[in-house]
């Protein structure tokens, strides 16, 4: 499960003042001439020379920019052809000049690409497999919540956040195929609610927790059913869940 990005106007003033901070003429030229490259429009071209750029200078920056240098290949890349970008390799390729977090964060979105939570519509997890990755996320968040505050890794933020609030949204609506609600019978799966009823238990205190907590008041202030064709209904549901979501969101790095 990974987002679809676009590389944000502030984040170039970022790359021109940490090159500022660098010190060392060589590697303040070497970021300048990097934001003139990712400035370009995508192309098989420009890809290239991206890659080869990074390839040639990574080495000559500290942790914290090589870091940031990767986040921003990753992100040109990406939004070149989303397809293309390996995050395995790109995390094994870089390894040794990257920091631990960012290491650990592309080997969470290779896992994404290779056991993805929904394929064609379809739940690759249970209801409990959900929840539990929705913790797994949230506990890298807060391991690593420092690093995050620094503005070197926004992107990365963004990424995780997006990813956690995926979860979350799954969790509370299932797929296409595997509704939370049924849409013949309109009962909320029994397996999904237990386990969040469990679960949360025993991670009191966590993000996760609360949305799950939240999502049960909902589904026991409906006695566990909701009419798909009574629309006032379908729309308070949804409403519910996207507010659950963005609320979790917003906490996780609290």
């Amino acid at each position: 499960m990974v987002k679809k990005r676009s590389i944000i106007p502030g984040l170039f003033v970022l790359l021109f003042a940490a090159a500022l901070l660098i010190g060392c003429t060589s590697e303040e030229d070497i970021m300048n001439e990097y934001a003139n490259l990712i400035s370009q429009k995508p192309t098989e071209k420009s890809v290239a020379e991206v890659e080869q750029y990074v390839n040639d200078h990574i080495d000559r920056l500290d942790t914290q920019d090589a870091d940031y240098m990767l986040q921003l290949m990753d992100d040109y890349l990406y939004n070149y052809d989303e397809t293309d970008v390996k995050y395995q390799e790109l995390a094994d390729q870089y390894k040794k000049y990257i920091s631990e977090t960012l290491y650990d964060f592309y080997m969470i979105k290779a896992d994404e690409q290779t056991s993805p939570a929904v394929k064609d519509g379809i739940l690759q997890h249970d209801f409990e497999g959900l929840m539990k990755r929705a913790l797994e996320l949230e506990a890298f968040a807060d391991e690593n919540k420092d690093v995050f505050r620094n503005d070197h890794y926004v992107l990365a933020k963004e990424d995780l956040e997006w990813m956690y609030k995926s979860y979350i949204d799954l969790m509370l609506k299932g797929s296409s195929v595997n509704p939370l609600f049924s849409y013949e019978t309109g009962e909320a799966d029994e397996s999904a609610t237990e386990s969040y009823t469990a679960l949360a238990a025993k991670n009191a205190n966590t993000t996760t927790a609360w949305a799950a907590e939240q999502f049960l008041q909902y589904v026991d202030s409906v006695d566990g059913r909701l009419d798909f064709e009574d629309t006032v209904a379908t729309k308070m549901y949804y409403d519910i869940c996207a507010y659950i979501s963005a609320e979790a969101g917003k906490k996780l790095y609290q």
